[in-house]
C-alpha cells in the first residue's frame, strides 16, 4: 500500500508517508476522545502525536542532508 515503486521495499520517503499517516490517524482519534470528554486520553495521545511530530522532522531533516550529500 505505501510502496509507490512497487519494489518489495519503503524507501526513505515512503517510510516517512507511513509515521505520518499514523500519526493523522491518532489526531483523528484524539479528536474523538476530546468530542466525548475523555480528556487525559486526548492530552496523552496529543502529547504523543507532538513526540511523532518531531522524530517525522528529525528524520526529514536527515534525509534531506544526506540526499544533498550526494
Amino acid at each position: 500500500m505505501f510502496d509507490e515503486g512497487n519494489d518489495g521495499m519503503l524507501n526513505e520517503d515512503e517510510q516517512i508517508l507511513i509515521f505520518s499517516t499514523i500519526k493523522e490517524k491518532m489526531f483523528l482519534i484524539a479528536t474523538e476522545c476530546c468530542k466525548i470528554h475523555e480528556y487525559t486520553l486526548y492530552k496523552d495521545l496529543m502529547r504523543e502525536i507532538r513526540l511523532l511530530e518531531a522524530d517525522i522532522v528529525s528524520y526529514q531533516n536527515e534525509l534531506r542532508q544526506n540526499i544533498q550529500k550526494t
